[in-house]
């Protein structure tokens, strides 16, 4: 693990202890999810040295950050979100298949997965439970893959902010191995997200279970 700062054409947005693996994603999905930058196109590259992840990014960036600086806010705070209405749906038997292709590889860290219905599949793990999140989403939109036909597994609890970041990138089925909130199941009935967990006993649907097919 090691400390990094995301920097952004030369100005310190966060620091961050990860893995020094999938940084560029991580950085990429910081930004995005958090609502930093809402057109990934607005990222111009990326690179990694020196402790520092450095994104140059277009002037769209700047203005942006002048908006935020003058009211006094957090990017997702200026976001009116709606409802996710993806018609995006999956079978309980692909969800365990995406799983188990990729389980072996898993160590004792936190981890996410992003996958679809078809071939798409990418797996990331850190000691930070959102940084695993914001990897698997940097490399998604690095392989321009459409996030409204995804779904997302995370080792960890499901919060609140989850869900919110999930519905805030239009991500309409959002797992876990260690369940969900009461507050976060209520926070993705009514911003329009499958939330499921996963038990010894199966899946378990919390919200929108026309998502999730048997």
């Amino acid at each position: 693990m090691r400390y990094y700062d995301i920097v952004v054409n030369g100005e310190k947005i966060t620091e961050v202890s990860a893995v020094p693996v999938h940084l560029k994603e991580l950085a990429m999905g910081f930004l995005h999810s958090n609502g930093y930058i809402e057109d990934p196109g607005t990222v111009e590259g990326i690179t990694v040295e020196d402790g520092e992840i450095k994104v140059t990014a277009s002037p769209d960036f700047e203005f942006r950050m002048r908006y935020l600086r003058e009211r006094g806010v957090e990017p997702l705070e200026l976001i009116d979100l709606s409802p996710v209405t993806s018609p995006f749906s999956v079978t309980t038997e692909k969800i365990y298949e995406k799983l188990a292709s990729v389980m072996n590889n898993a160590r004792n860290l936190p981890y996410s997965i992003i996958s679809d219905v078809n071939g798409y599949l990418f797996f990331s793990e850190d000691v930070h439970p959102q940084n695993s999140f914001y990897k698997v989403v940097g490399r998604a939109v690095f392989d321009h893959f459409d996030l409204r036909s995804s779904f997302i597994v995370i080792s960890h609890h499901i919060l609140p902010e989850d869900v919110v970041r999930a519905a805030y990138l239009g991500i309409p089925i959002l797992g876990s191995f260690s369940g969900t909130s009461d507050l976060a199941a209520s926070v993705a009935e009514s911003l329009g997200v499958t939330l499921f967990g996963i038990t010894l006993d199966g899946l378990e649907v919390f919200t929108y279970p026309s998502r999730i097919k048997t």
